[in-house]
């Protein structure tokens, strides 16, 4: 039996204890400002607009939070995003038992934390490979998915509501105390851990696109230069190299149609043609988070048994049957196709990342890290927007259908990027271009198998 790569790895679980208790305060502070708004205003407006600030920072901050871990001590960056984190919501605590609190002042803690949030977890993204051996990388990722996931999508909300249901300081101060906890736990990680932002990585494993290392600051070649041609670094990585390419728009896409569908759903779900009310919703949600946990703790698994590329196909269509499941079943084998299409799409996550781990050469995977974050969460704004005028367009089961179908074309691109075909080659020339033996040209293997 193999065991775990934390049973015996001290970095590792000092990592995978610090982010149980940031992202336990991220889905405690996320939901108590939710609830602590519609109490103070009583608006839908304000509430939705507190859910699009969060958002922002990504936006603007993913790049230039990533360049930051690139050149600076990412355990240093992550203690010091804790700490602010803390010191913020706590303050926030305080205006509250003074009784204080107002609109701008929490919007204005929204966005000030979400910035401290794409430095913590861009400088994590990138510390998990300088921890782990390569062959250990996709399980290490579903380790550390499943554990956010848990802490900030179940333990959290139900936290949460029963904190600002006692009251709204201790809502917040239980927030700041995750914080503080991640904080403290982070000055365990050894100083020689490789935590440095020049350290070395895993190297690739398993699927192909290796080639894309040339010009990227790979062994034998400069490493990018300082200045303002960095802001473009990591978008230009993702743009040139043929796998990073596809599996970013591919992220992309489907993050569009589960916003649009989850916009329309919870009408269909409740007061629509399913009837579950809220509770069954609810029960419903949970039961495709439960899905997606399991998928990303056992995507290790499902990628020795059946390879990286059927995986990731395997994840679309899993995606595609969330999306039509609604429109054709109801009761138990709709909760069933449901939690096994999540279960099956929450591998992606898992997957990808370590294939941007792989991919991406060690000083430059911050970069990489926060432009490919940035472009996911901008297809985020426009997945209400777009599911709207599409459920005018097809109505609500039309709608649904369309992402379905979408997510089943989405699996060609994305298996004739990653298909094993090509994979002798390029890792063999990946291998030359390591030990500095190519010119910056490449040949047409290389550029086939990116």
């Amino acid at each position: 039996m193999r065991t775990s790569p934390a049973a015996g790895n001290r970095p590792l679980r000092v990592l995978l204890g610090a982010s149980v208790l940031a992202n336990t305060g991220d889905g405690v502070l996320h939901l108590g400002l939710l609830l602590v708004v519609a109490r103070l205003t009583g608006s839908v407006d304000a509430s939705s607009l507190v859910m699009a600030v969060t958002t922002v920072p990504w936006l603007l901050f993913g790049i230039p939070a990533g360049m930051l871990a690139d050149r600076g001590r990412r355990k240093a960056l992550m203690v010091s995003a804790d700490g602010a984190r803390a010191v913020l919501i706590l303050g926030i605590g305080a205006a509250a038992w003074a009784g204080v609190l107002s609109l701008p002042l929490l919007l204005g803690l929204a966005f000030l934390v979400g910035v401290a949030e794409t430095v913590f977890n861009t400088s994590a993204e990138t510390v998990l490979p300088t921890v782990v051996p390569a062959s250990e990388l996709t399980r290490a990722n579903g380790q550390l998915a499943t554990t956010v996931r848990v802490a900030g999508q179940f333990v959290a909300p139900a936290l949460a509501g029963w904190l600002t249901a006692l009251a709204a300081p201790v809502t917040f101060l239980v927030a700041g105390a995750g914080y503080l906890g991640s904080m403290l736990r982070l000055t365990a990680l050894p100083r020689d851990a490789g935590l440095t932002a020049l350290s070395g990585g895993a190297g690739l494993v398993g699927l192909p696109g290796g080639a894309g290392l040339v010009g990227w600051g790979g062994p034998g070649e400069p490493a990018e230069p300082a200045g303002r041609v960095r802001v473009w670094t990591g978008l230009a990585f993702l743009a040139r190299g043929r796998v990073v390419r596809v599996i970013t728009l591919a992220g992309a896409l489907t993050t569009l149609a589960n916003t649009s569908f989850l916009a329309l759903f919870v009408v269909y779900a409740t007061s629509g043609p399913l009837r579950l009310g809220d509770a069954g919703y609810g029960v419903l949600l949970s039961s495709v988070g439960v899905g997606t946990a399991v998928g990303s703790l056992t995507a290790h698994r499902a990628e020795r048994w059946f390879g990286g590329p059927v995986v990731l196909c395997a994840t679309r269509l899993g995606w595609g049957l969330v999306f039509v499941a609604p429109v054709f079943l109801r009761g138990v084998p709709l909760f069933a196709a449901m939690t096994v299409g999540s279960c099956l799409g929450g591998m992606w996550g898992v997957l990808t990342v370590t294939i941007r781990q792989r991919l991406t050469p060690p000083e430059i995977r911050g970069a990489v890290g926060g432009a490919y974050r940035a472009v996911i969460m901008s297809a985020m704004p426009a997945g209400a927007a777009v599911g709207l005028l599409l459920q005018r367009l097809l109505g609500t089961p039309g709608t649904f259908l369309l992402f379905g179908a979408a997510m089943v074309v989405l699996a060609v691109p994305v298996w004739r990027a990653v298909t094993a075909e090509r994979l002798p080659a390029v890792e063999a020339e990946a291998e030359v271009e390591r030990a500095g033996r190519l010119p910056r040209t490449r040949s047409r293997a290389a550029r086939s198998g990116q």
